[in-house]
């Protein structure tokens, strides 16, 4: 079912801009004995058949008969969707059938309906549930992979430990530091895997036999980029320094975010990590929206700057703060320098260093627009009173 790009491009943007605030505040939403209502916010609207949705927490629980594109603390997709499910969130649940494809990603990502295409699943942990099926292709990363349920077609699967237990009609490809097959395994076609060692229950069965593929080592950098990567790292040591120094507020409400409310901070910085450059595109494509556009997209690369160097200040901040009073100047120099240099040497790690730097960007992004949470007030005293 072919859809106008602008039309799926203004549906993110108009999601994740919804889901922002939302998140920001849900351990307020989300407080023990409050009313449904205040216990799940949520902002829907539709756009003909479809569904959009956001906030603390979004269940759907009436048939959608067109796409769904739901963003929250908490997804949790509870009725048919018919055409295709966009969900984003710290949890997410898909207990219903998704009738297109479905795309997923959150700190654990539950599948326990049927898909009736593909499914590109990305979390922490991520598990299709036994009896659960996707009948076309699966595409999963995670650190922690279940595939217990049914896939019609083939299976390309990466994470730290990946288990396969359930029926495969294609091939399988697995990258991961361990793959477990359960008794249950049934696979069509060729298991190919790249990394640690394959323990496989005696009652699997792969049709098509099993290849160990051999690791290449990444390219080494010539002379000349190692020299200029490594000046970029000592500017960006600058910056924090010169930043943590000056701006004494800034940098303690950084260390508050990623250290108090770390999936909030997460949340807001991907929402605005993806929906800037989208919502920038939008508005010059409007051409009324051509000032705004081109000011998003001048400004979009100074916030992914501070934001990395943010992440790495906060981080310092945050494990280096004295027990009592504030930091003094010295010590949260001393802090930002070192946290962004854990980064920035993360960053360098083979395999992994991508998944470092996009997780520093959308924390520290988050962290410097994440609203500061208002002091609580102090209830009398019994004097007072």
């Amino acid at each position: 079912r072919a859809r106008p790009w602008w039309r799926v491009a203004a549906a993110a943007v108009l999601a994740a801009a919804a889901a922002a605030p939302a998140l920001a505040d849900r351990d307020d939403a989300e407080r023990p004995g409050a009313p449904a209502a205040t216990e799940r916010r949520a902002a829907t609207f539709g756009s003909g058949s479809d569904l959009f949705a956001a906030g603390s927490g979004v269940r759907v629980d009436a048939a959608v008969a067109g796409d769904v594109v739901a963003a929250g603390g908490s997804v949790e997709v509870g009725a048919p969707v018919g055409g295709d499910a966009v969900v984003l969130g710290g949890t997410v649940r898909v207990d219903d059938r998704v009738g297109h494809s479905l795309y997923a990603a959150g700190g654990q990502v539950t599948v326990n309906g049927r898909v009736g295409r593909s499914a590109r699943l990305a979390g922490g942990q991520v598990e299709l549930a036994r009896g659960a099926r996707v009948d076309g292709n699966v595409s999963v990363a995670g650190g922690r992979v279940l595939l217990a349920g049914d896939v019609g077609g083939d299976v390309q699967a990466s994470g730290g430990s990946v288990r396969l237990d359930g029926a495969i009609g294609g091939d399988v490809v697995v990258s991961a530091g361990t793959l477990e097959l359960g008794p249950q395994t049934r696979i069509a076609g060729r298991l190919r895997h790249v990394g640690g060692d394959v323990q496989r229950h005696v009652d699997a069965q792969v049709a098509g036999g099993i290849d160990r593929l051999s690791v290449d080592a990444p390219p080494r950098e010539p002379p000349r980029a190692r020299t200029g990567g490594w000046v970029w790292t000592v500017g960006l040591l600058v910056l924090a320094a010169v930043l943590a120094a000056a701006l004494p507020a800034l940098a303690a409400r950084l260390a508050d975010a990623l250290a108090g409310r770390p999936g909030a901070s997460v949340a807001l910085g991907f929402a605005v990590l993806a929906g800037v450059p989208v919502a920038a595109v939008v508005a010059l494509v409007s051409i009324v929206g051509i000032p705004l556009g081109l000011l998003g997209l001048a400004l979009y690369p100074p916030l992914l700057l501070l934001g990395y160097v943010g992440a790495g200040m906060g981080l310092g901040l945050a494990l280096m703060r004295p027990r009592t009073g504030p930091a003094g100047a010295g010590r949260r120099m001393l802090a930002a320098v070192l946290g962004v240099l854990a980064i920035s040497l993360l960053a360098r790690l083979p395999w992994v260093g991508g998944f470092v730097v996009l997780l520093a960007l959308v924390a520290g992004i988050g962290a410097l627009l994440l609203p500061r949470r208002a002091p609580a007030a102090a209830s009398p005293s019994p004097a007072a009173a």
